[in-house]
């Protein structure tokens, strides 16, 4: 059996969640893996600064693998695919987690495109396009499983419901992807 179809066969769901070395991210991996999932931690800082993360995943007895990628670019996503399949051969829910708020938080009258360009990449445009990538291995995958078990979840941290002039391309940036 090839190793391909050995990991199609694991009994283990996999997730993948983006942004997840610290906070909300890592919390939805903690609950994922003791729920009996293995893990996909994914983040843009070096393995050797998440490996706490990675031991309080592996706590719960679930394989874990921290894949350095920055969703925002389109290399980097397909790394971050190419080894899921690579280690685990299957996924099962993605979490787009990560997200990023403006390096200087000004008023939108001296917000720079710079920013806005830089925001709309991590937020919106690499969360769309992996979950583009990923529900297409999803729909092969459930031609060769044929279980109904797969899932895409998008989450995003939620923002205050106050207006604050120096959040306005955040929540332009949620208001399109929502």
């Amino acid at each position: 059996m090839s190793q391909s179809a050995q990991n199609m066969n694991r009994t283990a769901n996999v997730a993948l969640i983006t942004g997840s070395r610290r906070g909300i991210g890592l919390g939805i991996a903690i609950e994922l893996s003791k729920a009996g999932f293995d893990i996909v931690l994914n983040g843009t800082s070096a393995r050797k600064d998440s490996q706490d993360a990675i031991e309080a995943v592996k706590t719960h007895g679930v394989d874990c693998r921290y894949v350095r990628a920055d969703i925002s670019k389109r290399t980097a996503r397909a790394t971050l695919i190419s080894q899921v399949k690579q280690h685990f051969g299957k996924l099962n829910i993605l979490v787009n987690n990560a997200g990023v708020a403006p390096e200087k938080r000004e008023d939108i009258l001296v917000a720079t495109e710079e920013s806005f360009d830089r925001l709309m990449r991590i937020n919106l445009k690499g969360p769309y396009f992996l979950t583009r990538d990923i529900a297409g291995w999803m729909i092969a995958q459930k031609k060769i499983s044929r279980k109904r078990n797969f899932a895409l979840s998008i989450l995003y941290p939620s923002m205050p419901i106050r207006p604050l002039p120096h959040a306005a391309s955040i929540v332009s940036a949620k208001r399109v992807w929502l």
